[in-house]
């Protein structure tokens, strides 16, 4: 019977579906940077399809406050170049980071922790929040997606400190899931 309910009432929400926008800002930065992690897969043809099919669910929500940046820490990526050259005529940022840490296990934790301090050293695009996505994520839904994403950045900027000291930076998880769907806004950490 809950079940019934529940999707009785997720059906009236989509009938009356009312999108909404991204929180006002009047930086020159970006509000917002999609940062897609890419790392080589064994077939470079896949792989350069699922990358460009990824690019391709965000550009159309790219503006003067949402970027695109493709990052990776693998200085052999074939399929981060066919790309990069496919995607040359856009403004998606693409960034090989060549810079070795021997002391360090190489592996997807200093893939992340070496995008983060890219990210966040690029003095005039330094977006204020950073949504991480692995290059095997489209953003999917179409609008109604775009529209949930818009919704999780009005609450994350609700949520903001006003008491922002150099380097203090907020962050939101949203997860999906699995085939299970979405995990709304999991937490708000004080990073």
């Amino acid at each position: 019977m809950v079940i019934v309910s529940f999707l009785d009432g997720f059906k009236n929400w989509m009938a009356t579906y009312e999108p909404t926008n991204m929180p006002p800002w009047s930086s020159s930065s970006p509000l917002l940077e999609i940062l897609i992690l890419s790392f080589p897969r064994d077939n470079v043809s896949v792989s350069t399809d699922i990358i460009t099919t990824t690019i391709n669910s965000f550009i159309p929500h790219l503006s003067s406050t949402v970027v695109l940046s493709v990052f990776t820490h693998s200085t052999t990526h074939t399929a981060f170049e066919n790309v990069r050259n496919r995607f040359s005529s856009t403004n998606v940022t693409f960034h090989v980071d060549y810079d070795t840490h021997p002391e360090f296990t190489s592996g997807q934790y200093l893939h992340i922790a070496e995008a983060f301090r890219w990210s966040m050293e690029r003095p005039l695009n330094s977006a204020e929040w950073v949504m991480l996505v692995e290059d095997d994520f489209p953003m999917c839904g179409g609008e109604r997606g775009w529209d949930a994403l818009r919704r999780v950045m009005q609450i994350l900027e609700r949520s903001r400190s006003q008491n922002k000291k150099p380097l203090y930076k907020q962050g939101g998880f949203v997860g999906t899931g699995g085939r299970y769907g979405v995990q709304l806004l999991t937490s708000l950490r004080t990073v």
